[in-house]
């Protein structure tokens, strides 16, 4: 069974971003239009890119470059995508004369925002936090930032992006520096619009560090590019291959193959999965892709036990749910450590995971920053869960919900258009 799925939501930001801050007409084919990367699409607008969508799904935008950018007349609304709150406040305090309220969501306002807007302020940005906490609403007077030359402490793709699109509308010379092993799309976009950037690696005290250096010595004009089906919205059909009984096989092709992005399939297959892995390419992408065919185990196998480090997390940060469902049906004791970050995303997605799995006869366990599975286990039940508007957990109630194999009570379903639009009508294709 061939599975459609939907265009890479990170890749996707930041080809509607790259878009934005070009001077001239940019087109992106296939990118997901889901909510998240749609709040993008409309900040950039408020911001005085022009865009349309063809009905192929084709988008244009006509940007007349960042430098340009005018301030909105109406606070930017970033709805509930976090990507799309961080990533702008890089450009837009590195923007002479803009002048931005940011707002969002109730969950996106209770994200953290502080970590990075401090980043920024050691460069000279001028960023007010609009409330008591550290999220949004905040209040950007854009200047010329000093050369960036940041540590940033933890693995974070989205701090790490903020300040590189920040040094991009910076004069001279600059430095990102991470821990090894976030997601490097923002780079490799770089590299595929002929900008100066290189990566260098170094040792200090056993930890391996990236740094982004930039030399920011040109603008960029208008592109094209081809979007790559996302890894973490094919993640969730593969445990139905594994493990559901009345579905043999689950392909999925043109899928984003992304070292950063590739734990989960990595993961089961080191485990034991019959996964197999089949190189293809995307004619004008930033990225490699590849086919997955997804087949079940034949009886004489199971899945093996598992443990994933701090170090492989950021690799399969947003499948934990789906990987930690798997884990239940694996022989043995599973475990993934160095997980505080899923505490932040659009719940508190670790004691949800936790709840969602338990409630369905799951033993599953967490503490501040692991997840403990014990697996096999031996018969799934019926359950009911409300998914807080976190679309990763309600396409894993979906999953579960199909592995229990009867109907369950699961609320606020419909958040599954944040990164995936047609997921259900997908889901039932499998059956039919």
């Amino acid at each position: 069974m061939k599975v459609k799925i939907p265009a890479d939501k990170s890749l996707t930001h930041r080809a509607f971003i790259f878009a934005g801050m070009a001077e001239g007409e940019s087109t992106i084919q296939t990118p997901l239009l889901g909510e998240d990367c749609l709040s993008t699409l409309k900040v950039l607008q408020q911001l005085g890119c022009e865009s349309t969508t063809d009905g192929n799904g084709t988008v244009t935008v006509l940007s007349p470059g960042y430098a340009q950018w005018k301030s909105p007349a109406q606070p930017l609304d970033c709805g509930n995508s976090g990507t799309t709150a961080r990533l702008l406040l890089g450009p837009l305090a590195a923007i002479p004369g803009l002048r931005c309220p940011v707002m969002g969501d109730a969950s996106l306002s209770r994200r953290p925002m502080r970590r990075l807007t401090d980043l920024l302020g050691a460069c000279g940005a001028a960023i007010q936090h609009e409330s008591e906490g550290d999220g949004l609403p905040l209040f950007i007077q854009g200047k010329t930032l000093s050369p960036i030359n940041c540590d940033i402490p933890i693995s974070s793709a989205q701090m790490k992006s903020a300040m590189i699109l920040a040094a991009l509308c910076t004069p001279g010379y600059h430095s990102v520096r991470t821990p090894k092993g976030s997601r490097d799309h923002t780079e490799k976009f770089i590299q595929f619009l002929g900008l100066d950037i290189k990566t260098e690696l170094t040792i200090t005290k056993n930890i391996i560090y990236e740094t982004a250096c930039i030399n920011n010595d040109k603008k960029w004009g208008g592109f094209s590019v081809d979007i790559p089906s996302d890894p973490s919205s094919a993640a969730f059909f593969a445990p139905l291959a594994l493990f559901h009984p009345k579905v043999p096989l689950i392909e999925c092709e043109n899928v984003l193959s992304n070292p950063t992005r590739t734990g989960f399939f990595d993961t089961l297959i080191d485990s034991g999965a019959p996964i197999e892995v089949v190189e293809e390419t995307l004619r004008n992408s930033p990225e490699s892709v590849v086919h997955y065919r997804i087949h079940a185990f034949d009886g004489s196998r199971s899945l093996n036990p598992f443990h994933i480090g701090p170090d492989k997390v950021p690799t399969l940060i947003d499948e934990i749910p789906i990987l930690a469902l798997c884990a239940a049906f694996a022989n043995g004791t599973s475990t993934i450590s160095g997980i505080t970050e899923l505490r932040h995303k659009e719940s508190d997605r670790l004691s949800q995971t936790v709840r969602l799995l338990s409630a369905a006869g799951i033993k599953i366990l967490a503490s501040h920053d692991e997840l403990v599975i014990h697996g096999p286990t031996a018969r799934l039940g019926v359950f009911e869960f409300d998914t807080q508007n976190d679309h990763r957990l309600a396409m894993c109630a979906a999953i579960l919900e199909k592995l229990v194999g009867s109907p369950c009570n699961v609320t606020n379903r419909n958040c599954v258009d944040i990164s995936f639009p047609k997921f259900y009508e997908t889901l039932e294709g499998v059956f039919t």
